[in-house]
């Protein structure tokens, strides 16, 4: 036991323990991140986006050992908050990555679920539904004897959730209304005899080999993505007779699943036939269709719920990473890395999916993170000063901010305008404004407040519900034109099974037409390039950016499909001999089948347009969310520093009463030399030549400040090992050239002191670089966000040296030294104090820049530059004007 306590004791306090529990943390946000739904009101979104099938992120024993060893440590921790956050990982426990990404269901997507169950219902009454283990190679059911009765009673005690949002059921009526076939076919059959269920046993059998073989397709059909991907950077070296393989394997498995497919329709319509035949078993087929789909209904219902509370932890979490943690920390980049690395290997989705679910995870990082910067970094200054002031401050802003308040209200207009034009073409096309009975959804068992006609409404449902909408009724319009057609043609006499088939396929090819409605292939495509065209066009060109996309897919799947249905076409006379009524019963289970293929095709690439205007809408959101909070502050910053001069109101990027001097200032104006006082090593600009310093590429600090150092060119450079005296044969040295002066900066222990790339040369080794990310007044005052920052670590036995270049330069170390523009900063200590010089009118605070001035003796660095000074606030102008 006292070892134990020993242990605990040991433990509590470890640093590098509670960092690894934060990286589990981040690593559980993975399966929300590769959904695209990190936010909590995402399940409430309408399910377009992303589709993950088939995931497996990690097995579910690893997660739940994941959360049961970190749990521990925030036991011993006492971080007990931190298991909250750790739920992800118990909830991967008991579901899969791809069952924590559903959304709840519109209601047109329920009727459409219904009328699919009420269709399916006669072959699975009379068999138990098919489960994740049936699907094997041995595939007859495991107990084909069980009653239908049975089956259907233990699917209605499944119902957890009986009255949802989806749909409400009658449960009673639906025990009473079975009791009461039971009793009508026991009757009727004192046996038990069912002339049904042989038929039902050998469609369940079928159903579960159609699902292997659509399975074993889905195999090859990403192996084959995979060796196109595998041939594209092979450099001609890659052998395609594998790929030549999987394309026959495809095809025969496809055939053998269409066959499949034929078989099935023709058992379909023989026991539709038996159904038909005895009331009794068309009444259980709607008891068993209504079980099913309140089944569904709960069933969904609960996925949802959990998805929601998931959701809503991993944004919990995000939030608090954001906040706790920068967005270059491992803590962040964890589960970014791991998001894509899962992305590639284990979800099977375009691109542009892959794309959009990190770019919207990096987005609402960005939004959290600002968030927490705005608070934490103002809320100390602005605590500090008085109620009147601050009230001041904020009225005079909001009147100076007004320009851009009209820009925002123009700009909401604009866009209201835009999208009224452009629901005024989309609702004007023909298939927008058809209307059909809508499908029947059994409201004897099922309330779902159905509407008794399926019409597009525009004041009634959104754009993308009204669009799905209309592609049913136009392919119910279609697949009524090829009934009605059956339907004559059952009426020739003399018809053989052979013709049958011949004139399935000509019905087809003459109503499914291979372009879509509206697209005209003799007339070229409106010339949308560039913004005007959108703006005088914006119907044209709105009308071809999403057609000519969906037309091309649409074209490929229907040809396909008409190849499928003369595969099948061909069987009939194996299926029914020369009864051709059968043949045309078959033939319309066979069309019924390729439409909905086709129209399951335009709904997917529908997907793939909804994704990429996603995209654009949540960066664009970001943009003008980032712009009007800068340009707001920034003109809050101008007028909080610009009031009259008050130690509590400096221009200061890291607040301290009494800012250290420690640091030293020099000018080199003729040879610079590099010598151990300076530091025993220097890494260089590779465009400095030193003499005496053959190249030597290095990368120090390869994970600080990445991105800015790759911009400017200086993530690679020169190694230098510093002479030991200047009286040297080998000192390293250069000349400075008449128009430029070079500053040595002397960081002493703890010193940090702001710089750019652009004017730098090098530094000792003893110099740490990190990145800085802001949004404090003073940051935004300068007109910047990100900026660079050099240290030396206060524990460090030497000093650190940086090598700025500039034209000229001034040290400024006295209170008499000028006010001068912030674009002439060359470096200055992050404890610097400045004044701000502005005029505070409306047209200086737009057109004109500031001025600043250090505080007393704090250490800053001037030097005389040829940039064009800042206008002002004006200079946001042009993000309103964009066409965000």
């Amino acid at each position: 036991m006292s070892q134990l306590k020993l242990l605990v004791s040991r433990y509590r306090n470890d640093s590098s323990l509670h960092f690894k529990l934060w990286c589990a943390v981040s690593i559980g946000l993975i399966p929300a991140i590769i959904t695209a739904n990190i936010l909590p009101i995402g399940g409430l979104m309408p399910g377009f986006g992303i589709e993950v099938i088939n995931i497996t992120y990690l097995p579910g024993w690893i997660c739940g050992l994941v959360f049961l060893i970190s749990a521990a440590i925030c036991i011993v921790q006492r971080r007990y908050g931190l298991i909250v956050l750790l739920l992800p990982w118990l909830i991967m426990f008991f579901y899969g990555a791809d069952e924590l990404n559903l959304q709840l269901p519109s209601q047109w997507e329920v009727n459409e679920r219904i009328a699919q169950d009420l269709k399916q219902a006669g072959e699975i009454a009379a068999t138990p539904a098919p489960t994740t283990g049936d699907i094997e190679e041995d595939d007859t059911p495991k107990d084909p004897e069980i009653s239908k009765f049975d089956v259907i009673r233990a699917n209605l005690d499944q119902i957890v959730f009986a009255n949802t949002p989806l749909l409400q059921l009658d449960r009673q009526a639906l025990k009473n209304d079975l009791a009461l076939i039971e009793e009508k076919l026991a009757n009727a059959t004192p046996d038990n005899e069912n002339p049904a269920e042989a038929t039902s046993v050998r469609l369940f059998s079928l159903r579960l080999k159609i699902a292997l073989a659509e399975t074993q397709m889905q195999r090859t059909s990403q192996a084959l993505r995979t060796s196109n991907v595998l041939s594209l950077f092979s450099l001609g070296l890659y052998d395609n007779r594998l790929e030549q393989k999987l394309r026959r394997s495809l095809k025969k498995v496809s055939e053998h699943r269409d066959q499949l497919i034929s078989q099935r329709n023709a058992l379909r319509v023989e026991l539709e036939g038996i159904n038909q035949a005895h009331a009794s078993l068309a009444e259980l087929q709607a008891i068993d269709a209504a079980v099913s789909s309140g089944l569904w209904a709960s069933q969904t219902y609960q996925a949802w719920l959990v998805t929601l509370f998931f959701s809503s932890i991993c944004f919990l979490a995000l939030m608090l990473l954001a906040w706790k943690f920068t967005l270059g920390s491992w803590v962040y980049l964890l589960p970014v890395f791991g998001s894509v690395l899962v992305l590639t290997i284990y979800v099977d989705a375009p691109l542009v999916f892959r794309l959009w679910v990190i770019v919207k995870f990096v987005i609402v990082s960005l939004i959290l993170r600002a968030a927490f910067l705005l608070y934490s970094e103002n809320f100390p200054l602005l605590r500090r000063q008085t109620r009147d002031f601050l009230l001041r401050t904020s009225r005079q802003t909001l009147i100076y901010y007004l320009p851009f308040i009209i820009l925002i209200i123009l700009g909401g207009v604009t866009k209201d305008h835009l999208d009224q034009r452009f629901d005024d073409w989309l609702y004007g096309l023909a298939v927008m404004q058809k209307s059909v009975e809508a499908p029947d959804t059994n409201g004897k068992y099922i309330d779902n407040h159905a509407e008794t006609t399926l019409k597009p409404d525009r004041d009634r449902h959104s754009r993308r519900e009204n669009i799905d909408i209309a592609i049913d009724i136009h392919f119910k319009e279609l697949e009524d034109k090829l009934q009605q057609k059956l339907t004559s043609l059952s009426t020739q006499a003399g018809l053989t099974t052979a013709q049958v088939a011949r004139e399935t396929v000509r019905f087809y090819e003459e109503t499914i037409v291979e372009t879509l409605p509206e697209v005209d292939a003799e007339l070229d495509p409106p010339g949308c390039r560039g913004f005007l065209p959108w703006v005088f066009k914006t119907g044209q060109c709105a009308e071809n950016a999403v057609l000519e996309p969906l037309n091309e897919e649409f074209t490929d799947t229907r040809n396909d499909q008409r190849d499928s249905l003369k595969q099948t076409t061909s069987l009939y006379a194996d299926r029914v001999g020369s009864d051709a009524q059968k043949a045309i019963a078959i033939a319309r289970e066979d069309l019924s089948g390729h439409m909905l293929t086709l129209e399951e095709t335009i709904k997917t690439q529908l997907d793939y347009i909804y994704t990429v205007i996603d995209f654009f809408t949540w960066v664009s959101l970001l943009m003008l969310i980032m712009v009007i909070v800068k340009s707001f502050m920034y003109i809050f910053a101008r007028i909080f520093f610009a009031g009259e001069e008050d130690q509590k109101r400096v221009i200061q990027f890291e607040p301290t009463a009494q800012p250290l001097q420690g640091g030293l200032i020099d000018e080199v104006s003729d040879t610079l030399t590099l010598t151990e006082d300076k530091g025993a090593y220097f890494y260089v600009n590779k465009a400095y030549d030193f003499a005496n310093a053959p190249p030597d590429e290095f990368t120090p600090q390869a994970s600080k400040a990445v991105f800015s150092r790759f911009k400017n060119g200086v993530w690679h450079l020169n190694r230098i090992r510093a002479a030991k005296s200047k009286d040297a044969d080998d000192v390293p040295y250069r000349r400075i050239p008449d128009d430029e002066r070079v500053v040595i900066w002397t960081l002493k222990p703890g010193d940090a002191v702001v710089f750019s790339w652009k004017t730098f040369v090098g530094m000792s080794d003893s110099i740490r670089i990190r990145a800085q990310y802001s949004w404090q007044l003073s940051s935004l005052v300068f007109g910047r966000m990100f900026y660079v920052v050099a240290t030396v670590d206060a524990d460090s036995p030497v000093d650190g040296t940086l090598l700025l270049v500039a034209r000229g330069s001034d040290g400024i170390r006295e209170t008499t030294s000028p006010s001068n523009s912030p674009d002439q900063l060359l470096a200055w200590q992050t404890t610097s104090r400045f004044q701000l010089r502005a005029s505070l009118s409306l047209r200086n605070v737009y057109r004109s820049g500031i001025q600043i001035k250090a505080w007393d003796s704090d250490l800053a660095v001037m030097h005389l530059s040829d940039k064009t000074q800042k206008t002002g606030a004006a200079a946001f102008l042009k993000y309103f004007l964009m066409p965000v």
